[in-house]
C-alpha cells in the first residue's frame, strides 16, 4: 500500500560508493532496497549521499571501507550538504555511519533493536539508525518485508 506524503524530505547516508555509480543507485545492492522503500511513500523527495563522496580502495585497488581519517576530512563537506537539503529525516545507514555522526556531532544516537527503530532528535532534525541495506539483502534476505515496512512505519511516524 501506498502512503501519501506531501514533499518530505529525506537524507539517506550511506557509507560509500563504487567507481562510477550514482549515490545508492536503485541499481545497487543497497540502492535497490532504498528504491523498494521510497516506492511505498508517493511523493517523496530524497537525497542519497555518503560518509565519503569516493570509493577507497586498499593497495590492491579492490574497494574497502573509508578510514577513520577519511570520514572526517569528508564529514564536515557531508554535514553542510544535509544541512543545505533541510531534510526532515536523515536515515543512516549501518553501524559505522552511525559512528561517524555520533564522533562528529558529539551526540548518542539511539540504535535499531531487531526491525524496531528509534528517534533521535538533533537540533531540528529527526535522526533514524537502521540496519545498513545490503545486510539485510545477503544476510537477512528473508527480512526484506518486515525491514520495509517497519522503515515505512517509523517515517510516516516520524513526519
Amino acid at each position: 500500500m501506498k502512503h501519501k506524503i506531501k514533499k518530505n524530505s529525506l537524507v539517506w547516508v550511506g557509507i560509500s560508493q563504487k567507481k562510477n555509480v550514482k549515490n545508492l543507485s536503485k541499481d545497487s545492492l543497497s540502492g535497490s532496497l532504498i528504491f523498494e522503500i521510497e516506492r511505498h511513500i508517493e511523493n517523496i523527495k530524497s537525497y542519497k549521499t555518503n560518509l565519503v563522496d569516493f570509493a577507497p580502495t586498499d593497495k590492491t585497488g579492490k574497494l574497502c571501507y573509508p578510514t577513520k581519517t577519511e570520514i572526517d576530512q569528508n564529514f564536515n563537506i557531508l554535514w553542510k550538504n544535509i544541512i543545505y537539503k533541510k531534510p526532515k529525516i536523515i536515515f543512516l545507514l549501518g553501524g559505522m555511519v552511525v559512528s561517524a555522526f555520533e564522533n562528529n556531532l558529539k551526540i548518542k544516537i539511539a540504535k535499531w533493536n531487531n526491525y524496531n527503530y528509534f528517534v533521535t532528535k538533533f537540533n531540528e532534525l529527526t535522526i533514524i539508525a537502521i540496519q545498513h541495506p545490503s545486510y539485510i539483502r545477503v544476510y537477512k534476505k528473508k527480512d526484506t518485508k518486515k525491514y520495509v515496512q517497519n522503515i515505512v512505519n517509523i517515517f510516516l511516524s516520524s513526519k
